[in-house]
């Protein structure tokens, strides 16, 4: 019963992301319009050391270039809709235990807003997973800088970049939901 509510809940927060990119835009525009020629570049930069999900060695944070996607292969799935922030589209990725929300940005480029964990397939960094006990959360975390009605949330910041994980803990003290923005 449990595993239904939080699919439920995951699919409401996936249509809720299209409805809620028509509003207004709270995410810096991180494309880079000043990038040197591709002559020019050379090593890519480390991702920023940021709350973040860590799956084959690629970390997917909000803020993040969706082309880091590429070292996952394929999607499951893709779902597109236009956006209501910027021309193109709002893209939902999904894979197995995960799914990766981007939107477009001002400058023509895509960033990655949020990543969802849909099932206990999948772990964060710091081993926590659908299913675990809020006293888990607090000891891979500390006390959340936000706790109101169900919600836990941390935020770390490098570079001007924040990344948060956020733990939805339901009435038994369990998490059903984990989405980093």
């Amino acid at each position: 019963m449990k595993i239904r509510w939080s699919i439920a809940l995951l699919a409401a927060l996936s249509a809720a992301l299209m409805l809620v990119a028509c509003g207004p835009a709270d995410l810096p525009d991180t494309s880079d319009t000043t990038a040197a020629p591709a002559a020019e570049q050379t090593e890519p930069t480390a991702p920023p050391a940021v709350y973040g999900f860590t799956v084959s060695d690629t970390l997917l944070y909000a803020g993040a270039d969706p082309a880091v996607l590429t070292a996952l292969g394929q999607p499951q799935d893709l779902l597109e809709a236009p956006s209501c922030t910027h021309a193109g589209m709002d893209r939902v990725y999904y894979y197995a235990g995960f799914e990766v929300n981007t939107q477009p940005t001002a400058a023509g480029g895509e960033v990655i807003v949020s990543v969802y964990l849909t099932d206990d397939s999948v772990t964060t960094p710091e081993g926590l997973y659908i299913g675990a006990t809020l006293d888990a959360v607090k000891a891979a975390y500390g006390e959340p800088a936000k706790q109101a009605d169900g919600l836990c949330s941390y935020a770390k910041t490098d570079g001007g970049v924040t990344g948060q994980v956020n733990f939805v803990i339901g009435a038994d003290g369990t998490v059903t939901s984990i989405y980093y923005n």
